[in-house]
């Protein structure tokens, strides 16, 4: 494996991690968000809707609870058939109150025996209701609320509020009323349907009150013919995962403590959560895009500042293992890379000079060689001469002999001191050659060490990297969360502002309707005072007026009561808003210091990533370096052995020059033996060796 693909492998391998961690977390937390944002949306939609609910039918079964405390009421069901007049007086207020309320079917009032006395529908009078549910509730006292039923006249889903009449405090019938459940989807329920999801009502037992898909409407049980519904009705909110046709969807539901009507928003989850995934899309492209912008930008630096020199300097180190000592090594860097050029420059020259030195001692080995070849063959000469002078005459031959003995002894005694020489270079040759070696030895052990440190520096400084990487996350994570916060946040303002400005519009409502009772109140006391005045012709107008005011009364009085809440509810809507504003300062506050920590963050892994490169650089060039001195140390050792054999071959000259001087010593004493006279034998003898002291020189 190259040293770029070394380089590249970990580096691609950690960008590709890393980003893909912190895309990864990004897309959990923004698909989080986003998520818990559409939940949010619509838990707001079913507390609405569930508030809206109480309040239209609170009105509906108020409405029928004010009709059944009139005396109109309970006079036509006292007297009954006895009394027409009663009777028509008592329709006549039904009447007036379904004109003032196009929400109800029908209004009808019940004798004990459960026989319909009359409705504003014509079809029912008569009609037997004793079997009925909210019938037998409403007959013994209460004030009841049915599930949902079908009008017999329209065949519009209907639900129907009964309230007892009483006079004197005894049951004397009741007062019903149908409510369209149809008005109520198209105003409350309709309008929350979107692609993403639906709203519905269910009564208590789980019959469906209220759903856009008009065919469920008092056919559908959920706790009967779903696995989920029980849960629904056993809690008095919550939510919970379901699958239907349309995929799956998240079911929010709420109990009405007052009716026990169940209020909910179905998701679809995959409409509503479409965002989260195209959000999750984006940013796959854009970390796929960053990382490969990263990974070319690392690539093109790291070949300019590390990959190219190292390769460079590696190729240098490769001729000059091969024996190419004259191969160029430019030193143009002042970082550890230069540093290691200069010293492997230096190194160069110091074997250059080591190997000239040996070749020059090499050469005058050689030539001291020749020389005493050159000595062999006049020895070998004299000794012809001698054969000669042994034909001549021992006394010539003895001159003769004497004067070539001198020439042998000076050229052996030159020889003799210039391989002493030699041998002396030789050896200080090896001297420094295994100085070199051994100062070879601890450089390579050093930079070994420095490639480990170095190695380590760079683990550490990743972690460091990593760290930094997952805190900068972090802190961009927190940074968009606490802007989905912050939208949120502003979102709840304006639905806030808004049930305010609502609120203050019913108030202004009930204002109207508090100055019209006060205003019919003032009317029926004038009118009974004119009845008074007018004696006994004016009495039935004074029942009359009477009735009035008390109906102005409880006017006035519900309108209190509902003007008290709705001030509460201002209230507390404006305390809300103010609560909010509060909120959104502090997430403004939030985001900037989240934003300078993630600066700050971002300029700590930018110093990291720049340390790790620097560590990893001179950890390769120390490792490059370590091969590359181990290479020389082998050439110094091949150097040095060189050497030895050149000390060697020295030292065998100098045993072979010390034979030939003791030869000389002896031919000299045959001379001067030859001069006196008898010692031919000697010389022939001596003769007969010089041959084998001369085959160590061939």
């Amino acid at each position: 494996m190259t040293l770029k693909t070394k380089f590249i492998l970990p580096t691609l391998a950690l960008i590709i991690l890393g980003m893909s961690v912190s895309t990864w977390l990004t897309y959990r937390r923004s698909t989080e968000s986003l998520s818990a944002l559409a939940v949010e949306k619509a838990r707001g939609s079913a507390t609405s809707l569930l508030s809206a609910v109480e309040l239209w039918v609170d009105g509906a079964q108020n409405e029928i609870i004010t009709l059944s405390k009139t005396d109109e009421l309970a006079n036509a069901l006292t007297a009954g058939a006895n009394d027409p007049a009663a009777v028509e007086r008592a329709v006549a207020l039904l009447k007036d109150s379904a004109s003032r309320h196009p929400t109800f079917d029908s209004i009808l009032f019940v004798n004990t025996q459960g026989v319909v006395v009359n409705s504003t529908n014509v079809k029912l009078i008569g009609a037997n209701l004793e079997k009925r549910e909210y019938y037998q509730k409403a007959i013994v006292g209460q004030n009841f609320i049915s599930n949902p039923l079908f009008s017999v006249d329209s065949g519009e889903a209907v639900f129907v509020i009964a309230s007892p009449v009483r006079d004197d405090g005894k049951v004397v019938g009741i007062i019903a009323a149908g409510v369209k459940i149809g008005v109520f989807t198209d105003d409350f329920v309709k309008p929350l349907d979107t692609p993403a999801g639906y709203a519905f009502v269910l009564a208590p037992d789980g019959l469906v009150l209220a759903h856009h898909d008009n065919k469920l409407i008092g056919k559908f049980n959920i706790i009967k013919e779903t696995d989920y519904g029980g849960k629904i009705a056993s809690q008095q909110s919550g939510s919970l995962d379901a699958v239907s046709q349309g995929g799956e969807e998240l079911i929010i539901f709420e109990k009405s403590e007052r009716t026990g009507w169940i209020v909910g928003m179905v998701v679809n989850k995959d409409v509503a959560f479409a965002d989260a995934r195209s959000l999750g899309v984006l940013i796959l492209g854009m970390s796929a895009g960053q990382a490969v912008v990263l990974a070319v930008g690392i690539l093109l630096i790291l070949s300019i500042n590390v990959i190219c020199p190292i390769a460079s300097l590696v190729g240098a180190s490769t001729r000059i293992a091969d024996g190419n000592l004259d191969a160029p090594l430019d030193v143009t860097r002042k970082d550890e890379i230069g540093s290691l050029q200069r010293a492997m420059a230096k190194m160069v020259g110091n074997l250059k000079a080591m190997i000239g030195e040996a070749e020059e001692k090499g050469r005058v080995a050689v030539a001291e060689t020749e020389k005493a070849n050159v000595a062999m063959a006049e020895a070998h000469k004299a000794r012809e001469q001698a054969e000669k002078a042994r034909e001549q005459g021992m006394l010539q031959a003895a001159e003769q002999l004497e004067g070539v003995v001198d020439a042998v002894t000076a050229a052996s005694q030159s020889i003799s001191a210039q391989i002493e020489q030699s041998s002396q270079g030789s050896q200080e040759q090896s001297n420094r050659v295994a100085e070199t070696a051994t100062a070879m030895e601890e450089m390579n052990a050093t930079v070994i060490e420095v490639a480990q440190n170095a190695a380590q520096a760079a683990n550490t400084a990743t972690d460091a990297r990593q760290k930094a990487d997952e805190g900068s996350s972090v802190v961009a994570q927190v940074i968009r969360s606490i802007g989905d916060v912050q939208t949120s946040a502003l979102q709840l303002k304006d639905d806030m502002t808004r049930l305010g400005q609502q609120a203050q519009g019913i108030g202004q409502i009930m204002n109207v309707i508090s100055d019209i009772a006060d205003q019919t109140n003032l009317l029926a006391l004038n009118a009974a005072i004119e009845a008074a005045r007018a004696g006994e012709a004016g009495r039935g107008f004074a029942v009359v007026a009477d009735e009035v005011r008390k109906l102005a009364e409880k006017t006035m009085a519900a309108t209190k009561e509902v003007g008290d809440a709705i001030v509460g509810i201002q209230q507390g809507t404006s305390k809300n808003i103010d609560n909010v504003d509060q909120a959104v300062r502090r997430i403004d506050d939030a985001t900037g210091l989240a934003g300078q920590s993630g600066r700050a963050l971002e300029a700590i892994v930018e110093l990291v990533v720049q340390t790790t490169d620097q560590v990893r650089s001179i950890a390769t060039a120390s490792e490059e370096q370590s091969a590359t001195t181990e290479e020389i140390n082998r050439s110094v050792m091949d150097i040095n052995r060189i050497s030895a054999q050149t000390a060697d071959a020295l030292r065998q000259s100098a045993e072979a020059l010390a034979g030939l001087t003791e030869q000389t010593g002896i031919l000299r004493r045959l001379i001067d033996d030859m001069q006196v006279g008898g010692g031919s034998r000697e010389l022939a003898a001596a003769t007969d060796r010089r041959p084998k002291l001369a085959g160590r020189f061939g």
